[in-house]
């Protein structure tokens, strides 16, 4: 979105202008929401993936020296690897991560900005709203993007970490059923 010209401010209404910030303030709401959904998932499979790793190597650790074993050994050490590797994309998820709320703090609000602007142009108290509002959507808008782009990559690295520990799983029975023929 960019920045509402003087015709677009002068044909629009400022209440029509107040609907589309309100609008998009409901949408950065969801995008928050969701943000802390799949912050929720990511600690639950993050709680299942360290369940299935300390289950493995606690198996490892506790038939290392019996050689009747090593299939179910050889699967668990696959099992541990591919694991590992999907609690590191699902840390990536649920580590501490950039908010994007909305608004702005009062020191960066340009009020003076906007006093010299209005007074050189001479614009009335509604225009002065108008053209307030209009930039604050913008902002809205910034922080919506951000918000969007990073909560899409969270969900992509959460699909990352679970295809590895599928896939790890799948290893596990092929190394299992290759160490079983082997000895």
């Amino acid at each position: 979105m960019e920045r509402l010209n003087d015709e677009q401010l002068n044909t629009i209404e400022l209440p029509l202008l107040e609907w589309y910030y309100d609008q998009a303030s409901i949408l950065h709401t969801d995008l928050v929401r969701a943000e802390s959904i799949i912050t929720e998932r990511g600690y639950t499979l993050l709680a299942i993936y360290f369940g299935i790793l300390t289950a493995s190597i606690g198996y490892v650790l506790t038939h290392l020296d019996m050689k009747d074993d090593i299939a179910l050994t050889s699967g668990c050490i696959s099992l541990i690897v591919f694991c590992c590797i999907a609690i590191w994309y699902i840390y990536k998820v649920i580590q501490p991560h950039s908010f994007y709320p909305p608004g702005r703090e009062p020191n960066k609000l340009n009020i003076e900005g906007y006093i010299d602007y209005f007074k050189k142009r001479g614009v009335t108290e509604d225009d002065q709203k108008k053209r307030v509002v209009s930039d604050e959507l913008l902002n809205l808008q910034t922080k919506i993007t951000e918000q969007d782009k990073l909560n899409k990559e969270r969900v992509e690295q959460t699909r990352h970490s679970i295809r590895f520990i599928l896939f790890g799983s799948l290893m596990a029975v092929v190394t299992f059923l290759i160490a079983l023929f082997i000895y």
